[in-house]
């Protein structure tokens, strides 16, 4: 069975912003201030997992989710403009 779950990219500095830094020493890999190092994207539902720990809601507000990539701050907003039309 093919795997449903939509594409996501966990942005690091995001979480960082979302958690004020309070991270950043101890999993420098899922928070830190400045955007990149990614790795593949077969790890970022890995990723997205080992920061939801940490924080539930801002770990889920720092992925991009699906094909238009939809930041998770921005998921609320975006579906309520398009429930609006």
């Amino acid at each position: 069975m093919p795997n449903r779950r939509p594409k996501i990219l966990f942005e690091r500095h995001i979480f960082h912003q979302r958690t004020n830094g309070k991270f950043d020493a101890t999993h420098p890999d899922i928070s830190h201030p400045k955007w990149g190092e990614y790795g593949k994207a077969s790890a970022q539902y890995d990723r997205l997992g080992r920061a939801m720990a940490l924080d539930r809601q801002a770990a889920l507000e720092s992925a991009s989710w699906g094909l238009p990539q939809v930041m998770g701050f921005n998921a609320v907003s975006s579906a309520m403009q398009a429930w609006r039309r």
